[in-house]
């Protein structure tokens, strides 16, 4: 399954709140742009490490149909379009039959007769974007690393930040 995201991001994967001038022991606003962009760097990182989007709520997923079943992000809510690849390359639009999304675990799992087995699929699906306790806290951890290491060049993302990143994988 691929996951893109097809619409700009919504959000930063955290705020610059009280919360993470605490966090950082600021007590000014002296370097708020700075700190902003490494939120939104430490959103780009979060989602590569995860190997999905998170602050997007507009995706495209293309993948192959298993019997009648076929895979989605955990949270779509809405699916816009479905469309089958042709022979010739081209996409063409599929009008489902039976329309079932069940919550599968990591992800959603939605069957239609109308999906054949090992054909390639698009969805264009709206999924409801949620950052998670686990994500906020990772954010944290590498803004904090980022705003001490400032004026360094080899900026190393803190190993504790990708243990919580992988357990949020596999919640996902």
């Amino acid at each position: 399954m691929k996951v893109i995201a097809s619409a700009a991001k919504k959000a930063m994967v955290v705020d610059y709140d009280a919360d993470l001038k605490n966090h950082l022991r600021i007590f000014d606003d002296s370097d708020e742009t700075l700190i902003k962009s490494y939120i939104r760097a430490a959103g780009d990182y979060i989602e590569k490490y995860i190997g999905r989007p998170i602050l997007s709520q507009n995706f495209t997923v293309i993948g192959y149909a298993d019997e009648h079943w076929f895979e989605l992000p955990k949270g779509t809510q809405i699916i816009q379009s479905i469309n089958e690849r042709q022979s010739d390359g081209t996409w063409l639009e599929v009008t489902p039959v039976t329309d079932q999304l069940d919550d599968y675990g990591v992800y959603m799992r939605y069957y239609d007769e109308a999906l054949t087995d090992g054909y390639e699929y698009k969805f264009e699906v709206i999924v409801n974007c949620q950052v998670s306790d686990l994500v906020k806290q990772a954010a944290y951890l590498i803004v904090a690393e980022m705003y001490e290491q400032r004026e360094n060049r080899g900026v190393k993302y803190p190993t504790s930040a990708n243990a919580l990143l992988d357990a949020e994988s596999l919640l996902l």
